[in-house]
């Protein structure tokens, strides 16, 4: 009988830690902030193939202003050890989004906003392992601008 209660105890635990876990990945996350803007990021999967799905980082603008604002930052990503060349990839790398005052904007893997999506990894459908994966990131000079 104290074997049996131990054993459930500890499933209730197990189960009860990793929902927390799993429910923890799942929020956003405060990037950037100031009295102006805020940017938050989180991991989403996007279905896009049969054979593999993409991660990517995904963004919350969120203008906290009256007014309409202009956001613009560079990118820097890394990949395993290799940090990507973004003077090559200028454009690329170098986002601008006009925010509507009080506007939240949230992209996603459909969204009209996608192009400022960041990819973090294919997941093989079959065993959920990710290849080719984001080591790192970073939002380099952020600066807004009212309009």
């Amino acid at each position: 009988m104290n074997n049996y209660f131990l054993k459930t105890l500890f499933s209730i635990l197990f189960i009860g830690l990793f929902t927390n876990t799993f429910s923890q990945t799942n929020e956003w996350i405060i990037y950037y902030e100031n009295e102006k803007i805020s940017i938050e990021t989180k991991h989403q999967i996007c279905e896009f193939s049969s054979t593999a799905n993409q991660e990517i980082i995904i963004f919350r603008f969120t203008n906290l202003t009256n007014d309409i604002l202009t956001l613009e930052y560079d990118t820097e990503l890394s990949y395993g050890e290799q940090i990507v060349n973004t003077e090559q990839n200028g454009e690329e790398s170098r986002k601008k989004i006009k925010i509507n005052k009080n506007e939240i904007i949230v992209t996603n893997c459909d969204s009209k906003w996608n192009e400022f999506n960041i990819f973090s990894a294919f997941i093989e459908n079959k065993n959920k392992q990710k290849y080719i994966y984001l080591s790192q990131f970073e939002l380099k000079n952020i600066n807004t601008e009212n309009e």
